[in-house]
This record gives structure tokens, sequence and C-alpha cells, in this order.
């Protein structure tokens, strides 16, 4: 009796593992916003904000994330006023190393 009961539960059907994962973010989603500094914020993508709790709150003030919905996983995002900004594709906050090695300074002394 207990192995009938073993196969049903591991036929049950789960919706979530079923559907391919996205590649964009969508309304309802929850993300995690990664800083340069190391820092993590846990944030939800909603087209409106309901309630008191704020979709996502950084440096004590709180940002709409109703324009992360449609942005692809990985996107870079700048912090302006009141709002996240998605960077253009390729466009990072941090200059990469290599960036940074073929930068040159011209010094001139007199």
């Amino acid at each position: 009796n207990d192995n009938n009961n073993n196969n049903k539960s591991s036929k049950m059907f789960d919706p979530l593992l079923e559907q391919e994962p996205s590649e964009v973010v969508c309304e309802g989603h929850y993300v995690i916003l990664a800083f340069a500094d190391g820092r993590q914020v846990f944030a939800q993508a909603v087209s409106r904000w309901r309630g008191k709790s704020p979709p996502v709150k950084i440096n004590k003030r709180s940002y709409p994330t109703f324009n992360l919905i449609g942005l692809p996983y990985g996107t870079v995002l700048e912090l302006g006023r009141g709002t996240l900004i998605p960077l253009p594709e390729g466009e990072d906050v941090i200059p990469s190393p290599m960036m940074m090695k073929t930068k040159t300074t011209t010094t001139t002394t007199t």
C-alpha cells in the first residue's frame, strides 16, 4: 500500500517544473540586483506599486520596478533619481580590467 502512495506522489504534475525558464523579467518575477560593491538586493518586478512596502528599497530610497519588466536577465542598471535606468546592451558602469589597462595617462611637468 505504501508503494502505491509513493508512486502517486512521484507522478504529481508541477507546472513550474514544466515551463521553460524565461530569458526576460516578467510581471511578478523576483530578481536579485547585484551591486559592484558586493551588495545584493532582492526585488519584485511589478507594474503597479500596491500597499506600504515598495518593490525595492536601496540606500533607504524606494524605487519602482515596472521598467524591469521585459528586460533580459543580466541587464546592467544605473540608479537614477527615483528610478532604475537600464544601460544599453554591452555598456557597463564599471570599466572592465582590459579597458583600464589600455587607458593611458599623460603627465606634463614644467
